[in-house]
């Protein structure tokens, strides 16, 4: 496994504005939601590649959702958040891989919006650094082809 750390620079903060009972809050994304880093992972008798997202503090996979049939992802077992993003590639072929991981992954996240405020900007969080990170994941992901 190769692992990426995360710039939080590079990432938009997370933050989101709701209103209770007619009072605006704003809401920011908690340090223990924010992914640290990455593991990328290639299982080549499955032809997975699976990245895994670092978080302060651990916790055990609870749901996983089949967004699409080539992509799982699993959930934090308490908080909801995303620990891991499994899908199909093809061996070395790093530009789909990164238009995959730039694309139709960050798209697929965004679309499964849980209610959760706080698990919710941590989906945004994660689209974003995938996004952003796509490249290194797809070198690290075929150099484990």
């Amino acid at each position: 496994m190769k692992m990426i750390t995360i710039d939080a620079s590079q990432i938009p903060s997370g933050n989101a504005v709701t209103i209770i009972n007619g009072v605006k809050f704003n809401v920011a994304v908690s340090p223990y939601q924010f992914p640290k880093a990455f593991e990328v992972e290639y299982n080549k008798d499955e032809g997975t590649v699976t990245i895994h997202f670092k978080y302060l503090g651990k916790e055990q996979i609870g749901e996983i959702d089949h967004v699409s049939d080539q992509v799982t992802i699993s959930h934090g077992r308490h908080s909801g958040k995303i620990l891991a993003v499994h899908f199909h590639a093809d061996e070395c072929d790093i530009k789909a891989i990164r238009m995959f991981a730039t694309g139709e992954m960050p798209e697929l996240i965004k679309q499964i919006r849980p209610e959760q405020i706080s698990t919710r900007l941590n989906f945004d969080v994660a689209a974003s650094a995938l996004n952003v990170y796509a490249p290194q994941i797809a070198e690290f992901a075929v150099a484990q082809m």
